[in-house]
């Protein structure tokens, strides 16, 4: 279950808006290795599969999974599955399915989203049949996030935040952020014509109060659709052990 949030940090790192909604086609995917202590222990891939309809609404279906490596695996598996279909027009979430297999934990949650009266469903093995809560304008998921942090126009704010749509309605909770120059990444730039390495500069978003809840700093690209190419989190909880500071870089972009 701890590992949901270094999904939730690395997706957090696109609600689009003005000319960032050309950024979203089919086939775009995101890469990024896991590391702990400079060890690389799992990877992250997120890819746009194609447009469906939900709810009567044209949706983008996006596709996730994060999974341990190496001799991690044999320690703790981890395999977690996150689909998001997000509408067409404004990028809000609809419909957001997850496989979660982390250690001896196994569920299965659903997440039905009305945005007309302002709240979503939640299914799982603890709310068989549903439960409600309400839901908040800025509202993002765990994997419709990583679109949402698109929208931040760098050059006019120094400070942007969202609203975290939890599974558990009672823990939803708002993460702001402070924006600031940043470092520059090298990664695979992959297009058509073929693959290139990219070295970018940052803005690099601190989440404030750091020492609450996941301790973030992410790394946008600006220049390429604010993408996250690293997320770290500071306080990335393990089951009874306390915590420590676990890294998402990306490896490689693939725009079709």
């Amino acid at each position: 279950m701890y590992y949901k949030s270094l999904f939730f940090s690395i997706m957090t790192a696109a609600l689009c808006t003005g000319e960032n909604r050309a950024a979203l086609v089919k086939g775009e995917a995101l890469f990024y290795d896991i590391s702990v202590f400079g060890i690389k222990v799992g990877r992250q891939e997120t890819v746009i599969l194609d447009s469906s309809e939900i709810k009567g609404r044209r949706a983008w279906h996006i596709h996730s999974r994060t999974y341990s490596l190496g001799i991690i695996s044999h320690i703790y598996i981890l395999d977690d599955v996150f689909e998001t279909w997000l509408d067409m027009e404004n990028y809000r979430p609809l419909l957001a399915k997850r496989r979660i297999q982390e250690g001896s934990w196994r569920d299965e949650v659903r997440l039905e989203f009305d945005w007309e009266n302002m709240e979503y469903m939640i299914f799982d093995k603890r709310n068989l049949h549903g439960k409600k809560a309400r839901l908040r304008e800025n509202a993002v998921e765990l994997l419709s996030v990583i679109y949402a942090i698109r929208s931040v126009e760098f050059s006019k704010t120094a400070e942007f935040n969202f609203s975290f749509v939890n599974q558990n309605p009672g823990e939803n909770y708002d993460i702001a952020f402070l924006a600031s120059p940043g470092r520059n990444f090298s990664f695979v730039y992959q297009r058509p014509g073929g693959a290139d390495k990219k070295k970018m500069s940052t803005v690099l978003c601190v989440q404030k109060n750091r020492n609450e809840k996941l301790g973030l700093e992410i790394y946008c690209a600006p220049e390429l659709y604010n993408i996250p190419l690293r997320v770290e989190i500071a306080l990335f909880k393990i089951g009874g052990w306390g915590t420590i500071n676990v890294k998402g870089t990306l490896d490689k972009y693939l725009r079709p």
